[in-house]
């Protein structure tokens, strides 16, 4: 469960620096433009996920309120629904490309590291 941990810090970290480097315009390498930062930011967001509920377990997803768990749901479902929508190449308003729809996607990311983090803060 230890290295669970450790993996699940370490992704957090690449993840927010992957996210800074986008957003400020940094080069990083095999990204060849705003769609691929998408869908790896996608992947990455979706390994986040999956290391948290293998970290915590079912039974702390399962104990939480179920405002918690059911914001981290929506949010989850939300992400799903803008990654397929953007790839089926439908117009959402608001988000006129896959640069806003990296930020967006991003922030639902944070988001749920953040509610996911308090919660076992206070819990």
């Amino acid at each position: 469960m230890k290295r669970i941990s450790i993996a699940s810090i370490v992704l957090s970290i690449l993840v927010a620096l992957f996210v800074f480097a986008v957003l400020t315009g940094k080069k990083v390498p095999l990204i060849s433009g705003d769609k691929t930062a998408f869908i790896i930011l996608f992947i990455l967001g979706f390994s986040m996920s999956v290391l948290s509920g293998i970290r915590d377990g079912a039974e702390t997803f399962e104990g939480m309120a179920a405002s918690v768990r059911n914001t981290l749901i929506v949010l989850g479902l939300l992400a799903v629904v803008l990654f397929i929508v953007m790839l089926a190449g439908v117009k959402v308003p608001l988000i006129s490309g896959y640069r806003k729809a990296f930020a967006v996607l991003a922030t639902i990311i944070a988001s749920k590291w953040v509610i996911v983090h308090a919660y076992n803060l206070i819990h």
